[in-house]
């Protein structure tokens, strides 16, 4: 039985339960497991992948309401990965209409800023990741440090990743603590 089959057999146990219990997101979670090869199958000791499964669990994850499972879907449509046909244009705009004043959906502004990054809009980009911290949600702080990195600006860069740490970022973090010997000082 391989080191980690029985945590991830205890972890697809609780996500098949919350699912059960009519909690959406739970169904989309089992979908990554098997999107990933996680879930491990007893009887012929190895690990399942089932991209298929996988897209059909996220598909019924969305029928029942899940908002990971739709941001999920939307990025791999962009992408053109988990079975999904690359559509940026329609990944763009289903993002741009959720993260509307009108439904301000912060996680659709975070996904919209990871597209235009993606696509070159520096400009939207910023203003994206911008919203959402100034709306109290910080992970994005992290991209927006890299984004001023990559322009060259790297004091900007180092001022936002120091913020990010302060604020509990957990991306912040982990490449602060990869990157510490070219920072002055890290409290």
């Amino acid at each position: 039985m391989p080191q980690n089959s029985t945590s991830l057999k205890t972890a697809f146990g609780i996500f098949e339960e919350s699912a059960r219990s009519g909690i959406a997101d739970a169904l989309q979670m089992m979908s990554r497991m098997y999107y990933l090869g996680e879930v491990y199958d007893e009887k012929t000791g190895k690990s399942v992948l089932d991209r298929t499964l996988s897209k059909e669990l996220t598909r019924q994850a969305i029928e029942k309401g899940s908002l990971l499972a739709r941001l999920r879907r939307n990025r791999s449509q962009f992408y053109g990965d988990g079975g999904y046909e690359e559509d940026r244009a329609a990944a763009i705009a289903e993002a741009e209409r959720e993260a509307s004043p009108y439904n301000s959906s912060i996680y659709w502004t975070e996904q919209l800023g990871w597209f235009y990054d993606a696509e070159g809009d520096t400009e939207k980009a910023i203003k994206a990741y911008e919203k959402c911290i100034i709306n109290g949600y910080y992970a994005p702080i992290y991209d927006l440090a890299l984004m001023y990195l990559e322009d060259g600006d790297e004091g900007y860069y180092k001022t936002l990743m120091k913020t990010g740490m302060q604020l509990g970022v957990p991306d912040c973090y982990a490449l602060g603590v990869e990157t510490e010997d070219r920072w002055d000082s890290l409290d």
